[in-house]
């Protein structure tokens, strides 16, 4: 049987007349299943996420969520359902094509064995002989190039080509051996939050993150990565609102100057709103699926999961050990 998340996605695919796919590229190798786990519940988050958000009268733990990251309940945002149109924009792309060089909008790669520095200084992808930009590479790029965090993954938009999102290969290396992905790793007594979070990522766990940035982080990761996508554009694409774009306590704070500049209604549309920021989109979708499951988001980013029914069992709530 599907999980609810897992049925929306389906569901929400009929609305859309049909496209590509997305690919996860050879060099994953024996990866391959742990990151299309990841991917297609990333897209279930997505589809949930449109479907909770677009209900009247809407879950008011979700639009509590939806105001402690966005700066305004889901009704009242100054410039409408953004994230829902991002999201949306997804499904068409939802389906895994199993083969190495079929039509696709979104390649996910392992590696970066693709691209290459050649002779006159740029680098370029061997596959399709595109060149990366300069910038991308010395920036934005380097930490997956170097093999060092904290860069976790990164979304090129070639021009008239696939998306591609990078997965940093130290961050592959990592979420191998990373569990916190269910409901029973948020038990106080199996202190797997703080534990897992500092033996598996410890880069993330130094930088004072909160639980529920760390619940499915993975999964997280890709989600946040495909609002970069150029399908994901509403006309275009979330982004990284610097500074400090990423976490539940950067997102909030967001959130908050967004309010102060009463939305800055003189100036364009997606100036400053935290809609267009990635990390805000893609915690705002854990956060309903976690409600919908029972748990309880509180506003420092901390879980509360579903009381047990079990004798002598008792669930408190989790504290983030940094």
């Amino acid at each position: 049987m599907l999980r609810p998340s897992l049925r929306a996605a389906a569901t929400l695919s009929l609305l859309f007349v049909a496209g590509h796919a997305y690919t996860i590229d050879e060099d994953c190798g024996n990866d391959r299943d742990l990151v299309r786990t990841a991917a297609d519940h990333a897209f279930a988050l997505a589809a949930n996420a449109v479907t909770e958000l677009r209900k009247t009268p809407i879950n008011p733990d979700i639009d509590h969520v939806v105001e402690q990251l966005f700066g305004y309940t889901a009704a009242q945002r100054p410039w409408g359902p953004r994230i829902e149109q991002k999201l949306g924009n997804l499904a068409p792309i939802s389906t895994l094509d199993g083969s190495v060089d079929g039509a696709t909008d979104v390649r996910i790669f392992c590696t970066t064995k693709r691209i290459e520095k050649r002779k006159d200084g740029r680098y370029y992808n061997k596959n399709t002989e595109s060149v990366y930009q300069e910038d991308e590479i010395s920036n934005r790029f380097a930490h997956c190039l170097e093999l060092t965090p904290p860069t976790a993954a990164i979304t090129f938009n070639p021009e008239g080509q696939a998306s591609e999102i990078q997965i940093c290969p130290w961050f592959m290396t990592q979420v191998r051996g990373f569990k916190f992905r269910d409901l029973t790793e948020l038990r106080a007594g199996s202190l797997t939050l703080g534990a897992l979070a500092k033996i598996s990522l410890p880069v993330i766990s130094s930088m004072a993150y909160t639980p529920i940035d760390m619940f499915q982080v993975f999964d997280k990761v890709i989600l946040h990565e495909l609002t970069h996508t150029t399908q994901a554009g509403d006309p275009k694409p979330a982004e990284d609102m610097q500074p400090n774009p990423y976490g539940w306590k950067n997102c909030k704070e967001w959130a908050r100057k967004f309010v102060e500049s009463k939305g800055d209604f003189d100036r364009p549309p997606d100036f400053k709103d935290p809609q267009n920021n990635s990390d805000s989109i893609a915690l705002l979708c854990s956060a309903i699926e976690l409600i919908g499951l029972g748990v309880r988001v509180n506003d420092d980013g901390s879980l509360n999961p579903p009381q047990s029914r079990k004798r002598d069992v008792v669930m408190y709530p989790v504290s983030w050990v940094a």
